[in-house]
């Protein structure tokens, strides 16, 4: 039988039930990010990688393999901004993304880290909660990953400056 045709039988059928069913072979369900999501400002597995990215910049860039890291770099143009950095992403209890914000002169810990269980992941800087400093003139490092080790998913960024 012809594929069609068994489309058109399955919504016929349905149809005269008073239920609708629609097929999208288009869309990817549980198919993982797409290749472009994947190779978005890549490599950028590590701060030393970290790609640089403008307020122009969105993506959509993807965590494609279990325990990838992304790296980005973006520039603060002068002292006394207010900074919104936003990830967007679908969350699930199994996709969820979390953040770190580093200035890459003291790398080894974050001066600001977004772990809630919500998205968008967003920090707002200044901010006592989650906690983020007030950002002065210079170049800062995001790091998006998945709050689990075997995490997978899509996701959007932007970035804000604007004179506080």
């Amino acid at each position: 039988m012809d594929v069609r045709a068994l489309i058109a039988g399955v919504a016929l059928s349905t149809a005269a039930s008073g239920c609708s069913i629609v097929l999208d072979w288009e869309q990817r369900i549980d198919a993982g990010p797409t290749p472009e999501a994947c190779t978005y400002k890549e490599p950028n597995d590590t701060i030393d990688t970290a790609q640089t990215i403008s307020t122009a910049d969105m993506g959509p860039a993807a965590i494609c393999t279990p325990g990838d890291h992304d790296f980005y770099r973006f520039n603060v143009p002068a002292d006394m901004q207010n900074v919104t950095i936003s990830v967007s992403f679908t969350n699930t209890t199994t996709n969820d993304l979390d953040m770190n914000l580093y200035d890459p002169a003291t790398p080894a810990n974050p001066i600001a880290r977004g772990l809630s269980f919500t998205a968008p992941e967003q920090l707002i800087c200044p901010n006592n909660s989650p906690f983020c400093p007030q950002l002065i003139a210079g170049d800062y490092i995001l790091e998006v990953f998945g709050a689990d080790a075997g995490v997978t998913n899509t996701y959007s960024l932007s970035i804000t400056i604007v004179p506080q």
